[in-house]
């Protein structure tokens, strides 16, 4: 067995986080996502040249081995290649989004958590059974090409694959997203969500005096950006606040958006936050006064923790919205239930006992959600999501902060590494892994 980790075992897991966050792949900017996951493709065949390796119509890439056993629980190991876009300007030297900074104790870049640890633990698990250090079984990877930000996720393809390109999942069977779960304060212990809240994000259109009476019904609902639905001629006075990182876990009070929301009047123009993105608070808030009164603009709203969804239908029964995400695939779960139905889960169970980790729910959402909401109800009952990776929280009280979907996000290595000695051992237990 691979443990404890030694230093040469963790630096190649290292290598293979450099490489990832050396190249930006904001999902902003598609064809550096087509790229980056061209390039992960070409390190998947080399190391693993026995798994097939397909990307899908949604540029989703899987690897499959040449053969699984059926009677046996699988493992789906799963992380996204896009991150949110970057903003420079917020970054507080030596850290830039890239390229990266580096020192004894951390790895300083944009997408280092969220969720290039997660791609870098796939890649290091394929490197280390082409080396014989481990053997595989019964493992599938699976790489995301867009989890972030508004517009169609890639996992929806994902999850419609089981199978049909992928293999159908067998009782026992686990999907294990590798988000960032690492608690960022010491003792750095590791997290496994068995839950996951429900993030809805929606666009309303009307007058500020309509957006302002609907936030202040919809008040569970968090703005994270606006904009005039006309381009406009004016010249916009720009405040800029402390940077907040993720929206599902910046207080509410101190959302700068809310405020300028709820204080203008009907002859201001206000701009905040980027339509594409909808999981940062916006740092930057746009005023502008207006020639004329009611100048209709398009606000999103996001309203994350745990929400049935028919609850949720009820209360914007009375509002004209555009869902920015299919609602029906932002309910989030809890499998905490059945975690001890399936070998990885009973694994964290054992890990959780003996101190060495904790089960939490996940305040955000993840591609857990995304790909078990969209496969057969059958399968939903077979298929065990759990969320667990290497990188760390937002570490919102150091300083600087530093912020995951934000400034300066920051790995922290101790933690990573203790969180992939948690992972190996779980794994081994679960008989996923051999050595």
């Amino acid at each position: 067995m691979l443990l404890p980790l030694t230093p040469a075992d963790f630096e190649s897991y290292l290598a293979a986080l450099r490489w990832l966050v050396h190249t930006p792949s904001p999902f902003t900017e598609p064809a550096a996502v087509t790229a980056l996951m061209g390039e992960v493709r070409t390190r998947m065949q080399r190391l693993l040249p026995s798994y097939i390796c397909t990307v899908d119509v949604a540029g989703n890439l899987t690897c499959v081995p040449p053969a699984i056993e059926a009677t046996r629980p699988l493992l789906y190991l799963s992380a996204h290649v896009d991150t949110v876009p970057s903003e420079p300007s917020l970054w507080t030297a030596p850290f830039a989004p890239h390229p990266a900074y580096e020192d004894a104790t951390q790895l300083v870049a944009q997408g280092v958590n969220d969720c290039k640890a997660g791609v870098a633990t796939q890649l290091w698990l394929a490197h280390l059974a082409s080396t014989g250090a481990i053997a595989l079984n019964n493992v599938i990877f699976t790489f995301t090409f867009k989890e972030e930000g508004a517009g169609p996720k890639t996992g929806v393809t994902l999850g419609q694959a089981f199978g049909h390109a992928l293999p159908a999942p067998t009782t026992g069977s686990t999907l294990l997203v590798l988000e960032n779960t690492v608690r960022s304060d010491a003792p750095y212990l590791p997290l496994c969500y068995t839950a996951e809240s429900s993030s809805y994000t929606i666009r309303l259109t009307g007058t500020l005096t309509q957006l302002r009476a609907a936030q202040l019904t919809l008040a569970e609902w968090r703005p994270v950006s606006i904009t005039p639905t006309t381009p406009v001629t004016a010249d916009f006075t720009w405040t800029h606040h402390a940077p907040l990182g993720h929206v599902c876990t910046a207080p509410a009070d101190k959302n700068p958006l809310l405020a300028a929301l709820l204080a203008t009047d009907e002859r201001t123009l206000i701009r905040a936050g980027d339509e594409r993105s909808h999981g940062t608070v916006p740092a930057a808030i746009g005023l502008a006064a207006s020639a004329s009164a009611d100048v209709p603009h398009r606000l999103t709203l996001t309203k994350r923790g745990h929400f049935p969804l028919p609850d949720v239908l009820a209360e914007l029964a009375g509002f004209e919205y555009t869902a920015v995400k299919p609602l029906a695939l932002s309910a989030g779960f809890d499998v905490a239930a059945r975690c001890a139905d399936a070998p990885v889960g009973a694994a964290f169970i054992a890990a959780v006992a003996s101190g060495r980790a904790s089960f939490d729910r996940n305040p955000g959402s993840s591609d857990a959600t995304i790909i078990t909401s969209s496969l057969p109800p059958a399968y939903q009952a077979q298929l065990l999501p759990l969320v667990y990776g290497p990188g760390t929280r937002s570490q919102r009280l150091a300083s600087p902060p530093r912020l995951t979907h934000g400034p300066n996000e920051t790995f922290l290595k101790v933690a990573g590494r203790q969180s992939l000695e948690v992972l190996l051992a779980a794994l081994y237990r679960a008989g996923h892994l051999t050595a």
